[in-house]
């Protein structure tokens, strides 16, 4: 069985507040959902830097040569 657990926060700093918390608990599987971009959450969730800019640079260059 699922459990889930939505939350509404007022500003950005609480969202990784909130998540650090939940994630010292021991809760796995966090998600955040934001409109924009949230400095900070990649390292409390432990996810890996993007390699998309990467991507885009080299996709870049061969389109400009």
């Amino acid at each position: 069985m699922k459990r889930f657990v939505l939350g509404e926060f007022a500003r950005p700093e609480a969202i990784v507040e909130a998540a650090g918390k939940l994630q010292q608990s021991g809760v796995k599987g966090l998600d955040t959902y934001s409109p924009y971009p949230l400095h900070g959450i990649d390292e409390v969730l432990g996810m890996k830097k993007s390699p998309m800019p990467l991507i885009a640079l080299i996709g870049g260059l061969t389109g400009a040569c």
